[in-house]
């Protein structure tokens, strides 16, 4: 049976994703700058990189330093946590709509596919000899 959806239970959903979003991403975020500049450089004319990951890497150190590699964070953190907040909230409200409508379990097979079936499909199992 689903517990009842509270407040607190809600805000601390939302306090763990937003949490698990920025620890992984801020870990994760200078392989993507390095992943998207090299994109982008193999797409320009003259070689920036020489699509040499490590060259990437000592170039954007060299020129930008640490702040570099965090170019549009904040950005891609408000998305993201835009994102998350969208994500709570539909499995929030899928427990509301639970709680409301509980959920039919189903004994038989049906839908589409059933008449394909052998007839000994749609009928329960029950326990066997053991």
């Amino acid at each position: 049976m689903h517990k009842a959806v509270t407040p607190k239970g809600f805000a601390l959903r939302s306090a763990l994703a937003v949490t698990t979003t920025y620890a992984a991403a801020t870990v994760a975020y200078p392989l993507d700058i390095v992943r998207k500049r090299l994109i982008v450089d193999t797409a320009a004319d003259a070689s920036q990189y020489g699509n040499s990951f490590w060259r990437c890497i000592g170039e954007i150190w060299r020129r930008e330093g640490v702040r570099g590699f965090y170019r549009f964070y904040g950005y891609d953190m408000a998305f993201r946590v835009f994102a998350g907040g969208i994500l709570v909230g539909y499995d929030v409200f899928l427990e509301l709509l639970h709680q409301q409508h509980p959920p039919r379990r189903r004994d038989t097979l049906s839908g589409p596919a059933a008449p394909m079936l052998p007839s000994h499909a749609s009928k329960p199992r029950t326990p066997g000899p053991q």
